[in-house]
């Protein structure tokens, strides 16, 4: 998916998910991951990060397309997830995004 066709979509995905998460299927766990900043972040110098892994420059592009408050609705969506969904994560994939990335959005 281009980051055009994720920025126009990921409203929906998270539409989705909150509103009918029982029956959204793998949708939060999919977009909790595509809105995760990727591990490789934490070993790389953090200049020309998106030339130093194709990973970390996919993830870029797809997020330096939100405005301030889009990016803090995903902040919320992240939040409400970590806390009303928390069981369903095995990992803690909410928190780690937020950790990762989307913590620099105030709530």
């Amino acid at each position: 998916m281009t980051p055009e066709a994720f920025r126009f979509y990921i409203p929906a995905y998270l539409s989705i998910v909150i509103k009918e998460f029982e029956k959204s299927d793998v949708l939060p766990l999919n977009t909790v991951l595509a809105l995760t900043s990727p591990i490789e972040v934490n070993k790389l110098d953090k200049f020309n990060l998106m030339q130093s892994h194709p990973i970390i420059g996919n993830f870029i592009e797809r997020i330096s397309g939100f405005n301030q408050q889009q990016c803090q609705a995903i902040r919320y969506y992240l939040e409400y997830l970590n806390i009303e969904k928390k069981n369903y994560f095995i990992n803690n994939e909410s928190q780690v995004a937020i950790e990762r990335y989307w913590f620099i959005f105030p709530l």
